[in-house]
C-alpha cells in the first residue's frame, strides 16, 4: 500500500486530501469516495455522487490518471464534471 496525496484545483480553489491505496487509478477511485459536502465549494451532495459514481465505472477508461511528463510517481486527470483538475501523487511507502 502507498500513500497518494491527491491534489484538487477547483473554481479557483486548491484541496488536498492523502490516501491510502495500492495504486494511482485505486487513489482516485479512494478519493472520489471520500469527499463529503462541504469540502469542497461549489460541490454539493448530487455532483459528488456524480462524480464518485462516474469515476467507479470509468466508462472507456475516460478518467484513468495519467503519467505527467519528465516527473516520476506523479499522474493527472480531470473531473467528470466541468472544470477540475486533479494530480496524484504517489508520497510514500506504507507498511
Amino acid at each position: 500500500m502507498y500513500l497518494y496525496t491527491v491534489v484538487l484545483d477547483y473554481r479557483g480553489g486548491t484541496y488536498i486530501r492523502q490516501v491510502v491505496a495500492l495504486d494511482e487509478r485505486e487513489a482516485l477511485q479512494t478519493w472520489s469516495k471520500s469527499i463529503r459536502p462541504g469540502e469542497i465549494l461549489h460541490l454539493g451532495p448530487k455532483r459528488i455522487e456524480h462524480i464518485a459514481n462516474a469515476i467507479q465505472a470509468n466508462y472507456a477508461n475516460i478518467y484513468t490518471p495519467v503519467p505527467i511528463a519528465g516527473t516520476e510517481n506523479v499522474w493527472c486527470a480531470g473531473l467528470p464534471c466541468s472544470s477540475g483538475l486533479l494530480n496524484i501523487i504517489k508520497t510514500v511507502v506504507k507498511s
